[in-house]
């Protein structure tokens, strides 16, 4: 091949392969936990039904849905018996959510900067299937508006750390300043 060819050759494979059309490709990649885990570390973890989705504009793709629960069960005393919480609704490959209006769900959630999140990662599961574990998880949740008796040594002498700290040391720092300016009396050495 004559070398005046090559260059130009070259800059037509070039053209070629940015004429090539590219693909974005999502997929969702989860660390496996266990439904107890995920329980024990959920903002908030609920045995619900799903009321309501308010799905986002058709033009606002970058919004999540957002879905009204009624909520049965939860792990931690609840005076409340609803709860919004936002998902992402699932297209197969970005860690969405699937849930279907009037399902009963054990839902968890984690605080994020728009509220209430959950997502195909977490372990989220319908309690209307055979799922013995969940059912048993769900049956030990303390139902909604009722709560469990306080702990009376735990809740009278529950302070803040930091509360109970600064407690300390303005005791400390008193005595101390007692002892440094005390006035001594004549005669006294």
């Amino acid at each position: 091949m004559p070398r005046l060819l090559r260059p130009f050759l070259a800059v037509a494979a070039a053209l070629a392969f940015t004429a090539v059309p590219t693909v974005t490709v999502m997929a969702c990649s989860c660390m496996e936990t266990s439904v107890e885990q995920a329980v024990a570390e959920a903002d908030l973890a609920i045995v619900g039904t799903l009321v309501a989705v308010q799905a986002p504009p058709p033009d606002a793709l970058d919004q999540p849905m957002s879905m009204e629960w009624a909520i049965e069960r939860s792990r931690d005393p609840l005076e409340v018996d609803r709860a919004t919480i936002i998902g992402w609704p699932d297209n197969g490959a970005n860690c969405g959510v699937s849930f279907e209006v009037g399902t009963r769900w054990l839902v968890l959630a984690s605080m994020t900067d728009g509220g209430l999140e959950t997502n195909g990662c977490v372990p989220n599961r319908p309690l209307d299937a055979d799922d013995p574990e969940s059912a048993a998880i769900a049956e030990a949740m303390t139902p909604v508006g009722g709560s469990t008796p306080p702990d009376p040594v735990q809740g009278a002498a529950e302070l803040p750390v930091p509360l109970l700290v600064g407690g300390v040391a303005l005791v400390l720092l008193t005595g101390l300043s007692m002892l440094a300016f005390r006035r001594r009396t004549p005669g006294e050495s």
